[in-house]
């Protein structure tokens, strides 16, 4: 019987996340041809500008409320609907934009804020699912093959995209994207699995936000954690407009926009092989080493590298391995939310890590952008103090006992318990006999370090009872083809990370 449940989740898991495949890709293609067609019709980077930010404002600063929603209903019911949802403002875009997508740019940033809104909102729920679909020996395997799933489109996207720019309208690829969106309901609808236990929900999603939050900041290890993505997208972001304005001020006259093609094509080609790498190894190293030393290694290379070279074989080497260290430490940061949050609140509480991860990145996006603009301050100089950022907060994050313990693996976690009981068993035995058998309280030196705790540890088996996917972040939204939101990496391609 257990066996036969196993082959259900697991043929329902694949069934979601083929249909989400052709739906990333779709999406990637048709927010690369928008953002072409703008452009062309119009020649302001502003509107460009105004379309990201939309999708950011939604994506990101929405997210608490937008996952407590996702938690009101059935996740399948809910992926069914969101996606729906996406279809519709797909056709919504389609119609709007016609022919001439710049006359109605006011429709298109207002849709991309809705679209990033209802995204967040699934992407949470998706998140929450894959807990419920997949054992929880295999998550950080399973994430890595998520980031797959996500990341691969994006690569592809860019010659899709300018291959329908060249031979049909925004509106007609939208229709397709609307389509996918009615396929990615129909998979889900065909995917059957048995849904985590019902638990006893917030009616007020404001007030479920706000639980959220507090369960993060409650916990130690969690917080600490957050507060660190948080700290190192703001690294990014203050980095990331930086990159551009460095492949093209550092090109021979005529080669800018060539070295910033080759440049999106290894950034995507470094999420996919990290993406992999994650799949194939990822649960053989600690999840604290694959956090940390991701995060050192992104600013290492990615931004420091970057700013020491002057060669564009090893701009594209640096972006790549970037990017391909983000993964390897973004897949096992999730699996952890999705194994210590309660089933019933998972979508809100990915919602509020979500904000608490990224809220930074936006403003640090327009810091960056002023101080590079500043005389005396060129991209490199901006590169380089996000990267020793990224890499002082990678460190971090490695010595941080707190984080060491919240990244544990369940079995990790139960022995990290068992070892705190027996050593405070034996220093409380060893200081009574100490005291003539009247007991009393060990010595301090003999006691666990900060985040090491028993207070820190949660008992066996806690927070375990239930969890989810982790979804693509899709904005319907478009937008350079590499901006989908804030932290991964190299200026192209971001998305959420921690």
């Amino acid at each position: 019987m257990r066996a036969c449940e196993e082959v259900r989740r697991a043929t329902a898991f694949a069934i979601v996340w083929a249909g989400q495949l052709g739906s990333v890709l779709l999406s990637s293609v048709a927010s690369f041809v928008l953002a072409l067609s703008v452009f062309e019709e119009t020649g302001s980077a502003w509107y460009l500008s105004l379309i990201t930010a939309g999708g950011l404002l939604g994506g990101i600063y929405l997210a608490p409320i937008a996952g407590a929603v996702a938690d009101r209903f059935d996740r399948r019911a809910f992926l069914v609907g969101s996606n729906l949802v996406l279809a519709a403002v797909s056709l919504t875009i389609a119609r709007a934009v016609g022919d001439r997508p710049g006359a109605a740019i006011g429709a298109v940033v207002a849709l991309t804020f809705l679209a990033a809104t209802v995204s967040a909102a699934m992407s949470a729920a998706l998140t929450a699912a894959v807990r419920e679909l997949r054992p929880e020996r295999d998550l950080t395997r399973v994430n890595g093959m998520i980031a797959l799933v996500e990341n691969a489109p994006v690569l592809a996207a860019p010659a899709l995209g300018a291959l329908a720019f060249a031979v049909a309208d925004a509106s007609v690829v939208y229709l397709l994207d609307a389509a996918s969106f009615a396929a990615c309901s129909l998979a889900v609808l065909t995917a059957r699995w048995t849904p985590a236990a019902r638990v006893p929900r917030h009616p007020n999603p404001f007030a479920a936000a706000g639980a959220g939050i507090a369960f993060i900041w409650r916990d130690r290890g969690l917080r600490t954690l957050q507060l660190g993505f948080a700290g190192v997208n703001f690294c990014n972001g203050l980095a990331v407009s930086s990159v551009t304005a460095f492949v093209l001020s550092g090109s021979a006259p005529g080669h800018g926009p060539w070295n910033l093609a080759g440049t999106s094509t290894a950034s995507a080609a470094g999420l996919v092989l990290g993406a992999a790498a994650v799949l194939g190894f990822g649960a053989r190293v600690g999840r604290g080493t694959l956090v940390g030393a991701g995060v050192v290694a992104a600013g290492l290379f990615g931004r420091i590298g970057l700013a020491l070279t002057g060669l564009p074989a090893l701009w594209f080497l640096a972006v790549g391995l970037r990017n391909a260290a983000v993964q390897l430490s973004a897949a096992p940061a999730t699996a952890v939310w999705q194994e210590r949050t309660p089933a019933g609140v998972q979508a809100g509480v990915h919602g509020a890590r979500k904000l608490l991860g990224q809220g930074s990145y936006p403003l640090a996006v327009l810091l960056g952008g002023w101080a590079g603009a500043q005389p005396g301050v060129g991209p490199g100089a901006i590169l380089l103090l996000g990267g020793l950022g990224e890499v002082a907060i990678g460190a971090a994050l490695l010595r941080s006992a707190a984080v060491r313990v919240a990244l544990a693996g369940p079995v990790e976690r139960n022995a990290a318990v068992g070892e705190v009981r027996a050593v405070r068993a034996v220093d409380l035995r060893g200081s009574a006999a100490g005291r003539g058998g009247r007991g009393g309280r060990p010595p301090r030196s003999a006691e666990p370090a900060p985040g090491a705790t028993g207070a820190e540890l949660p008992a066996p088996g806690a927070g375990r009872s239930g969890g989810a996917p982790v979804g693509p972040v899709r904005l319907v939204a478009p937008g350079p083809v590499a901006e989908r939101g804030p932290q991964r990496a190299d200026g192209q391609q971001h998305g959420h990370r921690g």
